[in-house]
Parts: structure tokens; sequence; C-alpha cells
């Protein structure tokens, strides 16, 4: 039967949008406007308390992955942005400040309990006053030891230029 095989529905028992291409669902909008892909319901990942707005589940790399592609006859590569402000609403532009972190990448893993502790993270973090088109930046390298509940900073490239490894790597 061809008049299911391609669904929109908004349930309003959960205030919820879904996506159904070839009798499958594909995509859903929760009530809070995440983008839930390969999941039913939203899922915490990395101990954040606030959920990702974008979440994609699946049980192969291939329907787990996200891939950002550059089709153009150049040089130029695709790109992932971060962007940070101190701003209390969208579209702002407040400045940053001195050890704020302007983004970062965190690797989880299931722990038989959950997928709430990060296991290894690179993250970007202002290091100095910012100011007009200049803030300072360092890149840090974190794991998390054998046994241990957090991440320990392994290795700092330093705005300067200056490379730091070890335990605890800083100035």
């Amino acid at each position: 039967d061809d008049d299911n095989i391609g669904i929109i529905d908004y349930d309003h028992a959960n205030n919820s949008m879904s996506f159904t291409t070839n009798t499958t669902e594909r995509l859903r909008i929760d009530s809070v406007g995440r983008v839930l892909i390969g999941r039913t319901a939203s899922r915490n990942v990395g101990g954040s308390t606030t959920y990702a707005k974008l979440q994609v589940a699946g049980t192969s790399q291939v329907t787990s992955s996200i891939s950002v592609v550059n089709n153009e006859n150049s040089t130029a590569g695709a790109f992932l942005f971060f962007g940070k402000t101190r701003g209390s609403s969208v579209g702002t532009s407040t400045i940053v400040q001195n050890g704020d972190t302007l983004g970062g990448l965190s690797f989880i893993g299931a722990d038989g309990n959950d997928t709430n502790n990060r296991t290894a993270e690179i993250t970007a973090v202002v290091n100095g006053g910012p100011g007009n088109n200049e803030i300072p930046t360092d890149l840090t390298f974190s794991t998390s030891p054998t046994h241990a509940g957090s991440l320990v900073e392994r290795m700092r490239i330093y705005s300067s230029g200056r490379i730091l490894i070890g335990n605890g790597a800083s100035e």
C-alpha cells in the first residue's frame, strides 16, 4: 500500500513532528525543537544536561555519521564553524574573555551504564585579552586516565606557538 510510504505527521499528544520515507521514520523534531535522526527520543551524551539540538543515531558507521563536503574546483575545503559570544540573545556579538572556551570536540564512550563520560577532548580556549579582530587562543588536548572520572590536559599549543606536552600541560 503506497498510501503510507511517505508521511509528514504532527503528534499533538507530545508536540512533535515526524518525517517518514519508504515507510520508515527518518527525522523527528521534538517539542523543544531538537532534530532527531535515527531516534524518536532525545539522548543525553557527554554528561550535558541540555541535550544536543541535533542528534544522529544509527546502528552502523553509515547510519550514524555526518558528512560535510565541499564540491568546489579550488583549494578550499569543508569546515565546521564553532562560534562563541558572551551575548545573552541570538545574534549578539558580546566580546569573549580570557579563559572562555570557544569550542571543542568531545569523544564519549559507553561505560555499560550511560554515555555521559568524556574520554578525550580538543578545545580552543582564549588565552589573554581579546580586542578588535584579535583573540589570542590556545588549543588544548585532554584525555581521561584509567580509573579517572575527569579529563586531564596532556598537550597545549599556545597562541604564541609554544607547545607544552605532559601531564597537566600549563605554563
